[in-house]
């Protein structure tokens, strides 16, 4: 029996919040009993459940992972610019090695296949910047459909350095490769 994968958005309807303040600070806690918050908030800037709460209030797109209506992890966007925002990814033990990719391929195909009121897709590219380090998160994002572009020095602040980041993206199934391989320097 093929397991049933959904993600809910955390945002408000009405005026009211789609989870509680105490679910949204469990998954932080979630993310502590798993022994990964060094790892996944590794710059530094969240480092409390009220910390990611008012994070995931402020200018970020959180959505929380099911598996048969079981909570197995989040994803959140932030850094708009334009048609594109940066990713980033945390999944809880019990489905890392098994589910993982499979989860990660039904979260980024809802992500960029999302589409506003008017009927538009709302974003054309999903971005992330991973230190070159964490080679594990690198191969779960490249067996996840995540392109790589590159590397960038000191692009990742991470436990107090800086190092390299592996740049991935992801974009639509139909949407045109628009790189230039001879940019023109006058």
């Amino acid at each position: 029996m093929r397991k049933r994968i959904k993600i809910i958005p955390y945002t408000t309807i009405d005026g009211i919040f789609t989870f509680r303040d105490s679910d949204i600070m469990a998954l932080y806690e979630r993310t502590e009993a798993d022994g990964t918050c060094k790892t996944v908030f590794c710059d530094g800037s969240i480092g409390s459940k009220e910390q990611f709460l008012a994070c995931m209030k402020g200018n970020s797109e959180l959505y929380v992972i099911f598996l048969d209506d079981k909570i197995c992890g989040f994803t959140w966007l932030n850094r708009f610019e334009g048609r594109f925002a940066r990713m980033h990814w945390c999944l809880f033990k019990e489905v890392w090695g098994k589910e993982s990719v499979e989860i990660g391929r039904y979260v980024v195909d809802v992500l960029i296949n999302s589409k506003d009121k008017k009927g538009k897709y709302w974003l054309d590219m999903l971005v992330g910047y991973i230190p070159v380090s964490n080679a594990i998160a690198i191969t779960f994002v490249k067996k996840v459909g995540g392109i790589f572009a590159g590397e960038l020095p000191c692009g990742a602040y991470n436990r107090g350095k800086s190092e390299a980041a592996a740049i991935v993206y992801y974009v639509r199934d139909d949407h045109e490769d628009t790189r230039q391989n001879d940019i023109p320097v006058e």
